[in-house]
């Protein structure tokens, strides 16, 4: 362990101007390094809440699902199912949308598909704070 720490010494020698520093330059080298390669804290999440969901919902009848959130963000997300007969997952879009000045987002859609469960995400972004909602309901 010492010979290791002579050849450091020995090799930042010349950049330090002394035999000793070597191990200071490395220290601040590695710590440089360290900072840099850290990422930027990250803003505190966005938070999204479920406020309601139509649940269960007959095939082919209009299904509302309510998210709070902060006023001005803007939201979007997916709903998933199993397909029919084994066909595999099945997605469906929610259109991006601002929320209102009480931090309301609603999204109104005639369901189809298979009957069964539903999975619904959201997202929303609000400048650099992002926030994730999951939720599900029935297909009768």
């Amino acid at each position: 362990m010492i010979e290791l720490k002579r050849r450091w010494d020995d090799l930042f020698a010349g950049i330090t101007g002394n035999a000793g520093g070597g191990a200071i330059l490395c220290l601040a080298v590695t710590f440089g390094v360290l900072f840099l390669n850290t990422a930027p804290a990250s803003a505190d999440d966005l938070e999204v809440k479920l406020v309601s969901i139509t649940s269960p919902v007959p095939h082919e009848e209009m299904n509302t699902l309510v998210v709070q959130t902060t006023a001005g963000a803007t939201c979007s997300g997916d709903i998933h199912w199993q397909g029919q007969r084994g066909g595999g997952p099945l997605r469906g879009a929610l259109n991006a949308k601002p929320s209102n000045d009480a931090g309301i987002v609603r999204w109104t859609w005639r369901v189809s598909g298979v009957a069964g469960h539903r999975d619904v995400e959201v997202n929303c972004t609000a400048g650099d704070r992002k926030g994730t909602l999951h939720a599900g309901f029935e297909v009768t």
